[in-house]
C-alpha cells in the first residue's frame, strides 16, 4: 500500500536537540532562532513524504528469528518475546525524498556549515514524523481488524541490518525512490524502515520513545533509558 499526503510536523525543539542543544544548559541567540525558523520553513518546502506498508502473515516465530509466509527470514533478537502472539507483520518504509539532502550538500559545498547541519537535523525530525504517522495508521488498521499492534522495530535495533534487503525487496522500494547501498544503508538517507508485530494476543504499543529500543550508551541525544526485551 502506498501512503501519500502524510502530515508532517517538524518540531523546532527536536531540531535543536539533534543539534546538541539542551534546555536549561544552552541559551539560544537571536541568530540561532532566526536560522532555526528559516531552515524549518525550508524543510517543509523540500520534503516529499511517502511510505509503503505491507501486511504479511507470519509462518514461524523463534527465539532469534521469524519466517514470513513468503519465505523471508528475519533475524530479530528475542523476536518471540518482542511480539508474543504474533500473527502478521506490518512492514513499512518511509522517506522524505532527496530534495532536502541535495540542498544540504549545496550548503556544505559553499561553506554554510551551520545552516547545512541544522537543515540536516530538520530532515531527521521530518522522517521520524512520517514514521510516527505511518505507525499510527498501522495501529488504527489493526484495531479495526480486531487485533493489536506491538512495538516498532527497525533493522539495526537488536536486528541484523542485512535484513534491509529482504524488506525493501518485499515492498518494492524503488516505487518511492528508495534503494540500498552495499552496506545496506538507504538512499535517500532520510528514510526509515520498520516492522510492527500484529495479532489478537500481541501486547499493544505503549507510547514510548525510540531511545527505549536503542542500547547505544553515552548517546548525547538520549531521551529515555534503554529497556531490554
Amino acid at each position: 500500500m502506498l501512503l501519500e499526503n502524510i502530515r508532517v510536523f517538524i518540531s523546532p525543539k527536536e531540531v535543536l536537540r539533534y543539534q546538541g542543544y539542551k534546555e536549561g544548559l544552552h541559551k539560544k541567540s537571536d541568530r540561532i532562532n532566526q536560522l532555526l525558523e528559516g531552515v524549518v520553513q525550508e524543510g517543509y518546502r523540500l520534503i516529499r513524504p511517502k511510505a509503503l506498508v505491507a501486511m504479511v502473515r507470519v509462518k514461524e516465530v523463534g527465539d532469534t528469528s521469524l519466517r514470513l509466509e513468503n519465505g523471508l527470514l528475519l533475524n530479530i533478537e528475542n523476536s518471540l518475546k518482542v511480539w508474543k502472539g504474533l500473527e502478521q507483520l506490518a512492514v513499512a518504509l518511509c522517506t522524505i525524498g532527496s530534495l532536502l539532502e541535495g540542498r544540504v550538500s549545496e550548503l556544505f559545498a559553499r561553506g554554510d556549515y551551520a545552516e547545512a547541519l541544522m537543515l540536516d537535523s530538520v530532515g531527521t525530525v521530518a522522517v521520524r514524523s512520517v514514521a510516527d504517522q505511518v505507525n499510527a495508521h498501522i495501529c488504527q488498521t489493526s484495531v479495526a481488524q480486531g487485533m493489536s499492534a506491538g512495538s516498532m522495530l527497525s533493522p539495526g535495533e537488536r536486528w541484523d541490518l542485512a535484513d534491509q534487503r529482504g524488506l525493501l525487496a518485499l515492498l518494492e522500494s524503488q516505487t518511492i525512490g528508495v534503494s540500498l547501498t552495499e552496506q545496506c544503508m538507504m538512499v535517500p538517507q532520510k528514510s526509515v524502515s520498520f516492522c510492527v508485530g500484529v495479532g489478537r494476543e500481541v501486547a499493544p504499543q505503549r507510547r514510548t520513545h525510540s531511545c527505549e529500543r536503542c542500547s547505544l550508551k553515552d548517546c548525547q541525544y538520549r531521551k529515555a533509558e534503554y529497556i531490554s526485551a
